[in-house]
Protein backbone atom coordinates (compact mmCIF):
# COMPACT_ATOMS: atom_id res chain seq x y z
CA UNK A 1 0.00 0.00 0.00
CA UNK A 2 1.21 3.48 -0.83
CA UNK A 3 1.21 6.35 1.61
CA UNK A 4 0.53 9.90 0.56
CA UNK A 5 2.91 12.50 1.95
CA UNK A 6 1.29 15.85 2.71
CA UNK A 7 3.61 18.74 1.95
CA UNK A 8 1.29 21.66 2.66
CA UNK A 9 -2.33 22.20 3.51
CA UNK A 10 -4.18 25.21 2.13
CA UNK A 11 -7.63 26.63 1.61
CA UNK A 12 -9.25 26.76 -1.82
CA UNK A 13 -9.81 30.33 -2.97
CA UNK A 14 -11.38 30.89 -6.41
CA UNK A 15 -10.01 34.45 -6.57
CA UNK A 16 -6.50 33.02 -6.90
CA UNK A 17 -7.24 31.50 -10.28
CA UNK A 18 -7.86 34.68 -12.24
CA UNK A 19 -4.59 36.52 -11.79
CA UNK A 20 -2.49 37.73 -14.72
CA UNK A 21 -0.24 34.69 -14.73
CA UNK A 22 -3.08 32.20 -15.07
CA UNK A 23 -4.81 34.36 -17.70
CA UNK A 24 -1.58 34.41 -19.73
CA UNK A 25 -1.19 30.65 -19.32
CA UNK A 26 -4.68 30.13 -20.71
CA UNK A 27 -3.80 32.52 -23.59
CA UNK A 28 -6.77 34.71 -22.66
CA UNK A 29 -4.40 37.63 -22.22
CA UNK A 30 -2.02 38.27 -25.12
CA UNK A 31 1.66 38.61 -24.12
CA UNK A 32 3.42 41.88 -24.89
CA UNK A 33 5.92 41.78 -27.75
CA UNK A 34 9.10 43.64 -26.89
CA UNK A 35 11.98 44.92 -28.99
CA UNK A 36 13.87 42.25 -30.94
CA UNK A 37 17.14 43.98 -30.06
CA UNK A 38 17.14 41.54 -27.13
CA UNK A 39 18.02 38.82 -29.62
CA UNK A 40 21.53 40.25 -29.77
CA UNK A 41 21.95 41.46 -26.18
CA UNK A 42 20.40 38.55 -24.30
CA UNK A 43 23.57 36.49 -24.41
CA UNK A 44 26.08 39.34 -24.12
CA UNK A 45 28.25 39.48 -21.02
CA UNK A 46 27.36 43.05 -20.20
CA UNK A 47 25.82 44.85 -17.22
CA UNK A 48 23.64 47.02 -19.46
CA UNK A 49 20.94 44.44 -20.13
CA UNK A 50 18.02 46.59 -21.38
CA UNK A 51 15.16 44.76 -19.69
CA UNK A 52 14.13 45.95 -16.25
CA UNK A 53 11.03 44.81 -14.35
CA UNK A 54 7.96 45.55 -16.50
CA UNK A 55 9.77 48.10 -18.71
CA UNK A 56 11.68 47.97 -21.97
CA UNK A 57 14.76 50.09 -22.54
CA UNK A 58 16.78 52.50 -20.48
CA UNK A 59 18.69 55.79 -20.66
CA UNK A 60 18.46 58.14 -23.65
CA UNK A 61 16.50 55.59 -25.69
CA UNK A 62 13.62 55.98 -23.27
CA UNK A 63 11.51 53.48 -21.40
CA UNK A 64 8.36 51.80 -22.72
CA UNK A 65 5.96 50.25 -20.25
CA UNK A 66 5.01 46.61 -20.63
CA UNK A 67 1.36 46.15 -19.72
CA UNK A 68 1.47 42.48 -18.69
CA UNK A 69 3.77 40.15 -16.79
CA UNK A 70 4.12 37.94 -19.89
CA UNK A 71 6.25 39.04 -22.85
CA UNK A 72 7.79 37.61 -25.98
CA UNK A 73 10.39 38.74 -28.46
CA UNK A 74 11.38 37.61 -31.92
CA UNK A 75 14.56 35.60 -32.23
CA UNK A 76 16.65 34.72 -35.24
CA UNK A 77 15.83 31.49 -36.95
CA UNK A 78 18.31 29.23 -38.65
CA UNK A 79 20.42 30.84 -41.32
CA UNK A 80 19.73 29.49 -44.79
CA UNK A 81 22.75 28.19 -46.63
CA UNK A 82 21.22 27.27 -49.96
CA UNK A 83 19.39 28.97 -52.79
CA UNK A 84 18.10 27.97 -56.20
CA UNK A 85 18.76 29.40 -59.64
CA UNK A 86 16.14 31.59 -61.27
CA UNK A 87 18.21 32.50 -64.33
CA UNK A 88 21.69 31.88 -65.72
CA UNK A 89 23.41 32.78 -68.98
CA UNK A 90 23.06 29.40 -70.71
CA UNK A 91 24.53 30.60 -74.03
CA UNK A 92 28.06 29.75 -72.85
CA UNK A 93 28.89 26.04 -73.25
CA UNK A 94 32.03 26.31 -71.06
CA UNK A 95 31.05 28.62 -68.18
CA UNK A 96 33.92 29.80 -65.99
CA UNK A 97 36.74 28.63 -68.27
CA UNK A 98 39.96 30.61 -67.78
CA UNK A 99 38.55 32.41 -64.70
CA UNK A 100 35.80 34.09 -66.72
CA UNK A 101 33.01 35.48 -64.46
CA UNK A 102 29.58 33.85 -64.63
CA UNK A 103 26.35 35.82 -64.15
CA UNK A 104 23.72 33.89 -62.21
CA UNK A 105 20.43 35.02 -60.68
CA UNK A 106 19.34 33.28 -57.47
CA UNK A 107 15.87 33.44 -55.93
CA UNK A 108 16.85 35.43 -52.81
CA UNK A 109 19.53 37.89 -51.78
CA UNK A 110 20.84 35.67 -48.97
CA UNK A 111 24.14 34.72 -50.59
CA UNK A 112 27.07 36.68 -49.20
CA UNK A 113 29.75 38.30 -51.35
CA UNK A 114 33.22 36.65 -51.21
CA UNK A 115 31.74 33.43 -49.79
CA UNK A 116 31.95 30.17 -51.68
CA UNK A 117 29.17 28.20 -53.35
CA UNK A 118 29.00 24.49 -54.00
CA UNK A 119 27.35 23.42 -57.26
CA UNK A 120 24.56 20.81 -57.37
CA UNK A 121 27.05 18.21 -58.62
CA UNK A 122 28.65 18.29 -55.15
CA UNK A 123 32.23 18.85 -56.32
CA UNK A 124 32.43 22.18 -58.19
CA UNK A 125 33.16 25.21 -56.01
CA UNK A 126 32.89 28.87 -57.03
CA UNK A 127 33.46 32.18 -55.26
CA UNK A 128 30.80 34.90 -55.17
CA UNK A 129 32.74 37.84 -56.63
CA UNK A 130 30.00 40.47 -56.72
CA UNK A 131 26.44 41.01 -55.56
CA UNK A 132 24.72 43.09 -58.26
CA UNK A 133 21.40 43.45 -56.40
CA UNK A 134 17.98 42.81 -57.89
CA UNK A 135 18.04 41.04 -61.24
CA UNK A 136 15.69 41.21 -64.22
CA UNK A 137 14.09 37.80 -63.59
CA UNK A 138 12.67 38.31 -60.09
CA UNK A 139 15.79 37.20 -58.22
CA UNK A 140 19.16 38.50 -57.08
CA UNK A 141 22.05 38.74 -59.58
CA UNK A 142 25.58 37.59 -58.69
CA UNK A 143 28.94 37.24 -60.44
CA UNK A 144 30.63 33.91 -59.74
CA UNK A 145 34.15 32.69 -60.46
CA UNK A 146 35.36 29.09 -60.58
CA UNK A 147 37.76 28.17 -57.74
CA UNK A 148 40.08 25.95 -59.73
CA UNK A 149 43.71 26.73 -60.65
CA UNK A 150 43.36 24.77 -63.91
CA UNK A 151 42.73 27.36 -66.66
CA UNK A 152 41.00 24.77 -68.86
CA UNK A 153 38.49 23.78 -66.15
CA UNK A 154 34.89 24.88 -66.50
CA UNK A 155 31.55 24.22 -64.82
CA UNK A 156 29.12 21.69 -66.24
CA UNK A 157 26.26 23.73 -67.79
CA UNK A 158 23.72 21.31 -66.21
CA UNK A 159 24.50 22.94 -62.85
CA UNK A 160 22.92 26.17 -64.11
CA UNK A 161 19.49 24.79 -64.96
CA UNK A 162 16.57 26.71 -63.51
CA UNK A 163 15.58 25.41 -60.06
CA UNK A 164 18.94 23.79 -59.22
CA UNK A 165 20.08 24.38 -55.62
CA UNK A 166 23.52 25.72 -54.74
CA UNK A 167 24.93 25.61 -51.21
CA UNK A 168 26.88 28.44 -49.55
CA UNK A 169 30.36 27.63 -48.20
CA UNK A 170 32.75 29.52 -45.92
CA UNK A 171 34.56 32.59 -47.30
CA UNK A 172 37.85 31.86 -49.00
CA UNK A 173 39.62 35.04 -47.92
CA UNK A 174 40.53 36.03 -44.35
CA UNK A 175 38.18 38.41 -42.55
CA UNK A 176 41.07 40.77 -41.70
CA UNK A 177 41.23 41.96 -45.34
CA UNK A 178 37.79 43.63 -45.15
Amino acid sequence: MYRLREVERGRYDDRGYSNEQSLAALMIQKPEEINNFLTYTYGMEDDRFPLTFLTEGQGAAGVRDITTVEWTWKTMGRQRFNDYIVWADTGDTTPGIGGKPIKVEFATGLIIEQYGLLAPDGKTAVRVMRDHGAGNHGGHLYSLQLKNPDKSAYIDPANFEKGKYWCMLAPSIPESLF
